[in-house]
């Protein structure tokens, strides 16, 4: 779920997600989105402002509440130790809050790999947060 939503725009770190990964990485969640009645009075909306072809996808609008769920309760606080990364990055490597970086995509995604990845960064995480304090 997108984390550190902004009133308008679109965010820079999905951007370059969207660079490296494509449209699996779905651009146009902002703060907002949850209030509009319908996906069609959202675009609407954000292409009056924004321009046209700046509105939302179904699958964004489709998230909508869950993405309304975490934005109340992240909190600044919470985003100094909770980040995100895009699903596909679980396979290009590590992903940061405005900024992407990563390797290669892996030929091979499994379930297996995923948790194995996951660990491994968890790992990685626990040990820099370790040594920062």
């Amino acid at each position: 779920m997108p984390i550190g939503l902004k009133w308008s725009g679109y965010r820079i770190c999905d951007l370059r997600a969207r660079e490296l990964v494509g449209p699996a990485v779905f651009l146009g969640a902002r703060r907002d989105l949850w209030t509009f009645a319908d996906m069609a009075a959202a675009n609407r909306h954000y292409w009056e402002r924004e321009g046209k072809g700046r509105g939302v996808s179904a699958q964004l609008w489709n998230i909508r509440d869950k993405i309304r769920d975490v934005d109340a309760i992240m909190t600044p606080a919470r985003q100094a130790t909770i980040g995100e990364a895009h699903p596909e990055f679980g396979w290009a490597g590590p992903a940061c809050k405005e900024d992407i970086g990563g390797g290669p995509r892996a030929a091979h995604r499994t379930p297996a790999a995923a948790r194995l990845r996951a660990l491994a960064d968890m790992a990685d995480s626990t040990t820099w947060h370790r040594h920062r304090r």
